[in-house]
């Protein structure tokens, strides 16, 4: 017989009846808690690595109260990492940081301290990791993640972070303030910071907010004209030439650090450079337009593009709803771009 076949078959049961479609009463449906809060507590591990029984703790959390909440992750919290790395396991963090408090998320953010270059390049991790990052640690969790694309003192920094329990708001991920104080660091934290930035680009892991803010860090720190500058505007057009290329571009304009960076791209780049990047563009024109942080990048361009011909031509034709063959339709759109906050800019 398999180890726990019995308790996690009970909780299955139990399970099925939490989550029925039908309404199941607040009272029913607080003993039923009660009861597979019986059969788990001291046992969480022995169902979060498992496809079919993980379920069972994520229904847990979710019906539980925060007490009840807090057990499990105190229960996972040296699991946390391993359970992001898992297929399934990945959804049960996430599940903690959504339904969880503040106390709940201050558990589990500090578990991947130190280790934030190693996951944001695992398949699974990834996506859970950058999650964390830009939806529910505080400013300051934030920084000592982003730090560590820096080099490995900046993790272990952030691991002796987490064993202290510490939080210290006045931690700083901004390069320029950390290579002023320690100027001999630039090179060996720049070419660092560069290589785990082509890592993700080439794994085509282009859609993470984490790598957004690390290239803008990157790029802000570089000198225009320099090669690094130089290197760092072909990495960005680096996708261009393949079939349905363009996804970094497109990706890093509609986040806030992101579409900064496509519009230093545009401002520093040659002519050739910036009609490459338009070009990406093109069919998106109206949703940037209405999009609070890719509605820049449309003006940037406006701004720096030397061919006023070639803006108009790559912009306005869908600005303008000019493939719109009813005249009222058209007219109708164009009112509503007129009348949208972002897109009337």
């Amino acid at each position: 017989a398999k180890p726990n076949a019995d308790i996690i078959g009970r909780s299955k049961k139990i399970w099925e009846r939490l989550r029925r479609k039908s309404h199941v009463p607040n009272d029913e449906r607080k003993a039923l808690v009660a009861e597979l809060f019986d059969i788990i507590t001291g046992r969480v591990r022995d169902f979060v690595f498992k496809h079919d029984s993980v379920r069972v703790i994520q229904c847990a959390l979710k019906y539980a109260n925060m007490q009840q909440r807090k057990q499990i992750v105190t229960e996972l919290r040296a699991d946390m990492r391993e359970l992001a790395e898992s297929k399934y396991g990945k959804f049960l963090v996430a599940k903690m940081v959504v339904e969880g408090d503040a106390e709940i998320r201050n558990m589990v953010v500090p578990q991947f301290y130190g280790h934030v270059r190693r996951l944001i390049n695992h398949p699974e991790a990834a996506w859970i990791v950058d999650d964390i990052y830009r939806q529910v640690a505080t400013s300051s969790q934030k920084a000592l993640m982003l730090r560590e694309w820096y080099g490995a003192e900046f993790a272990i920094f952030g691991k002796t972070k987490a064993a202290q329990g510490q939080t210290d708001d006045k931690v700083t991920a901004d390069l320029k303030t950390i290579l002023d104080e320690s100027p001999e660091k630039k090179k060996p934290v720049m070419n660092y910071l560069q290589q785990l930035i082509n890592q993700l680009v080439q794994k085509k892991m282009t859609g993470f907010t984490m790598l957004h803010d690390a290239m803008l860090q990157y790029f802000l720190n570089t000198t225009p004209g320099t090669p690094e500058a130089a290197e760092f505007l072909e990495l960005l057009k680096s996708d261009l030439d393949e079939e349905n290329g363009g996804d970094l571009l497109k990706n890093l304009a509609f986040t806030k650090n992101g579409s900064r960076v496509v519009c230093l791209a545009l401002g520093y780049g040659t002519a050739k450079d910036r009609k490459l990047i338009l070009r990406v563009y093109k069919d998106a024109v109206e949703m940037m337009a209405l999009d609070p942080n890719a509605h820049t990048v449309l003006l940037a361009a406006m701004d720096t593009v030397d061919d006023t011909k070639m803006t108009a031509k790559a912009l306005f034709p869908e600005l303008l709803g000019e493939n719109i063959k009813d005249e009222a339709e058209r007219e109708n759109r164009l009112v509503d771009l007129i009348s949208h906050l972002t897109a009337r800019i």
